[in-house]
């Protein structure tokens, strides 16, 4: 029996969706052209970035929190 699944009351079936391939096909995303697979393993996180949401710079805490409950 497959899986059903349900959007906004509609049900359908995830089997019968298209799979993302992995031939590049170029594509522009906001005025920058890319030329790269629709499929792809994702970037790994990085911890120490700053982020920046409406002028306030937020620092990932979770290397932080790792060390002090290495310390612990």
């Amino acid at each position: 029996m497959a899986t059903q699944l349900r959007y906004r009351g509609v049900s359908y079936d995830p089997a019968q969706h298209e799979k993302l391939s992995d031939t590049p096909v170029e594509h522009a995303y906001r005025g920058h052209h890319f030329k790269a697979a629709t499929r792809h393993e994702p970037a790994p996180a990085t911890t120490d970035a700053d982020l920046h949401y409406r002028g306030t710079v937020y620092h990932q805490r979770q290397s932080e929190a790792a060390r002090q409950a290495a310390q612990a």
